[in-house]
Order: C-alpha cells, then sequence, then structure tokens
C-alpha cells in the first residue's frame, strides 16, 4: 500500500524522472496521484477485478500512476478502454503514457506485472 504513504509522490516523482531524457524535471507541475483501476468497483470494473483482488491491489505502487488534475478529473471511474482513449494523447507524464501505451487491458496481471517491473527499477534506484 504506497497511496496512504507519505513517500508516495516522491516515489513517482523519481519513477517518472528515470523517463526523462535531456531536460530532466526539477519542478513537476501541480499533480495528483491517480488509482489507474479506479478505488471504487464500478461499471466494467466489477466484471474485470474480483472484490478480494481489488482489495489488495487498488493502493499499490503497480496502480498508481501521476496525473495532472484535469486529466484526473476527466479520467474518473472509466473503463480502461475510454481511459486509453481520453489520456493517450493528452498526458504529460511519460510513465503514465507508457502504461496506456503498453497495456491493452488493466487486470490484475497487468497490475502484477507492472509491479515485478517497478520492483526490479526501485532495487537499482535505491540499492540499500
Amino acid at each position: 500500500d504506497l497511496y496512504l504513504r507519505k513517500l508516495c509522490k516522491y516515489i513517482l516523482q523519481e519513477y517518472e524522472r528515470s523517463f526523462t531524457s535531456g531536460d530532466i524535471i526539477e519542478i513537476f507541475p501541480e499533480t495528483t496521484i491517480d488509482h489507474i483501476m479506479p478505488q471504487t468497483r464500478v461499471g466494467d470494473w466489477k466484471k474485470e477485478i474480483d472484490e478480494d483482488t481489488h482489495e489488495k491491489l487498488v493502493h499499490t505502487w503497480a496502480n498508481l500512476m501521476p496525473m495532472s488534475i484535469n486529466a484526473n478529473a476527466g479520467k474518473s471511474n472509466k473503463n480502461w478502454a475510454e481511459v486509453k482513449e481520453n489520456l493517450a494523447e493528452e498526458v504529460v507524464f511519460k510513465t503514465t503514457k507508457n502504461v496506456i501505451l503498453r497495456n491493452n487491458e488493466w487486470n490484475s496481471n497487468s497490475i502484477e506485472k507492472r509491479a515485478d517491473e517497478l520492483v526490479d527499477w526501485a532495487k537499482s534506484r535505491w540499492p540499500k
């Protein structure tokens, strides 16, 4: 559970910096921490992920991404296909764009695969 920790925004920003080439972002624009799979299981999300799995994964780093306030407000609890369509061209964060472009679906398998990638990255970033 990273979402409720004070380090959450810092960790997301450090990960974002690792994807930035050229001019590294020194000061991030005002951002929110978005749950890719929404905090509330509604609509298509009820079909996609069962209640226990949702509870287990919803606040994990693998299900979180930085997003501008406006984009997050527009995303809401939409299904994954709508999220991809609406945000593919709008996001300013490379890590967010990476999630959107690399995943045709967002489910427990996608979240767990991303979790493995994030663990590898975190171990190289913070080796101790």
